[in-house]
């Protein structure tokens, strides 16, 4: 997505209105930035949440589903947001800027998932120079985005923990190296996913868990489908803040 596109989607999302405006004349409790790093000869959109608050600030992944920044948008910001609220710094990553993507079908997503996974690898790299004192960071992923942060987190030691909607192994199993132990994961499914079926590829990732005896949570929401109602995810927003506040205080 071009910059122009960029604003007008941000401006359409807000009602032509500005996003970081605060309601009722209150504080917003952060501020938002727009910041690029480049993944394989392309530039990377990050929109940074960082909270008012000045302290240490341990970087938190945001990362969107298959329907990119254009569906997945709205829901991914208000994560990204209450993070920082929280005392997280949030970087929203448009990792779909890598293949010039709006959102992605299942024949593109078998096809592309590797480049998008490189392009998070290198978000994880980049994340590390801007807040060079913290040794761990986190990453919050949907669907696509939490397949890629759980392949993420199985390679590079230095994702401290991860909360994974909708998602699993890739493939429905492990392969290649995974280093031992895994990171904290934090599993969310909704019992009627048709899209990601839980038996398919959250099940896998519970069964490995427990046998290699790494630490993990999971909350099944029951009756959800893949797009989990307000109610829901807003309870979502509410565990992934709690998650992290214990494993990467």
């Amino acid at each position: 997505m071009s910059r122009v596109g960029h604003i007008i989607f941000a401006l359409a999302l807000c009602g032509g209105s500005s996003c970081a405006a605060p309601e009722s004349g209150k504080p917003a409790g952060f501020t938002v930035a727009q910041r690029y790093f480049e993944s394989g000869g392309q530039k990377i959109l990050v929109d940074v949440y960082t909270p008012a608050a000045s302290g240490r600030y341990v970087p938190i992944l945001v990362l969107h589903g298959a329907g990119g920044m254009l569906f997945d948008g709205p829901e991914m910001t208000r994560v990204a947001e209450q993070l920082a609220i929280a005392g997280f710094e949030a970087y929203q990553v448009h990792y779909f800027d890598r293949t010039h993507t709006w959102f992605a079908r299942q024949a593109v997503l078998l096809k592309l998932f590797p480049v998008w996974r490189a392009t998070v690898q290198d978000a994880v790299s980049w994340a590390h120079t801007q807040r060079p004192n913290e040794p761990k960071l986190g990453i919050f992923g949907y669907s696509l985005g939490a397949f890629a942060a759980v392949e993420t987190a199985r390679r590079d030691e230095s994702i401290g923990a991860v909360v994974e909607e909708a998602g699993g192994f890739w493939h429905g199993h492990p392969e290649g190296p995974t280093r031992q132990p895994l990171p904290p994961i934090l599993i969310i499914h909704g019992t009627a996913d048709s899209r990601v079926p839980n038996e398919k590829y959250t099940q896998p990732l519970l069964t490995y868990l427990r046998a290699h005896h790494d630490p993990y949570e999971k909350q099944f929401y029951p009756g959800e489908g893949h797009d989990f109602s307000a109610p829901a995810r807003a309870k979502v927003r509410e565990e992934a803040v709690k998650f992290f506040a214990r494993h990467l205080p």
